[in-house]
């Protein structure tokens, strides 16, 4: 699978990263039915900081996966 692994620095304003430079990753592994995807984001400022990030992308992970199974609204 080309391209498999993706890394980035992500640094925005307040309320997100307040400027701190954090960096995500994110890794594809085939699988029998398809891929596994792995993201992580390290380098926050603090644990608030993280543990919105946590929820957020989690809510990304959720939308990009009922789009790839076809179930868009």
């Amino acid at each position: 699978m080309p391209g498999k692994l993706i890394e980035q620095t992500w640094a925005i304003g307040d309320p997100g990263t307040g400027g701190a430079e954090t960096v995500v990753r994110v890794e594809l592994e085939r699988v029998s039915d398809g891929a596994n995807l792995t993201l992580t984001h390290v380098g926050f400022y603090d644990e608030d900081a993280m543990l919105g990030y946590k929820e957020a992308w989690s809510v990304v992970l959720d939308l990009l996966e009922t789009h790839l199974n076809g179930n868009d609204a």
